[in-house]
Parts: C-alpha cells; structure tokens; sequence
C-alpha cells in the first residue's frame, strides 16, 4: 500500500507522514514509474517482513526486506538447480 501510494496519489507525502526528501533522494525511487499501472496492483511479489513482538505484547515490523529477503535466495538458487538437474537428466533443451 505504501509504494502504491508513493507512485501515485502521494498521500504520505502530502500529509507530512514522510518527507519528501527520503522519498525522491533514494538512489532506489523511479521517478518514471509514477502513475504507472502494474499488474494486479502489485507492487511487491516476494516480500520478507521481520516480526518482533514489543514490550507491550504487540507484533511489530522490524524491517521489511523487499530486494532480496532473507531465504529467497535460497529458494531461488535450488529451483534453478533443480531444474537444470531435470532438464539434463530427460535431455530437454
């Protein structure tokens, strides 16, 4: 909701909620998608959001790690192998 919302009504922005400076001063913001549709409206297909539970019993975010999440790239990595092992083993090109 909060990257739909960067690139497009700028609601966050225009209520103070967070600068404007954080936003467009990311070497990771893309000027050029502003307004842009993407499909379903999903801005993030594979997210990794880190709970912790606070003092007060509350589950919280401690991060959110949208690039590359923590096991992804494990996931990624063993796929790609097992389908290279597959294709090999059946002689598919």
């Amino acid at each position: 909701m909060f990257l739909r919302d960067i690139y497009s009504d700028g609601k966050v922005l225009k209520d103070g909620v967070v600068p404007r400076a954080m936003i467009f001063g990311s070497k990771h913001y893309r000027r050029e998608m502003r307004g842009l549709p993407v499909p379903h409206g999903a801005y993030v297909n594979i997210c990794g959001s880190d709970l912790i539970r606070s003092e007060s019993g509350e589950f919280v975010v401690l991060e959110d790690n949208l690039r590359v999440p923590s096991g992804v790239s494990y996931m990624l990595a063993n796929r790609e192998c097992g389908a290279a092992a597959l294709f090999r083993r059946c002689s598919v090109r």
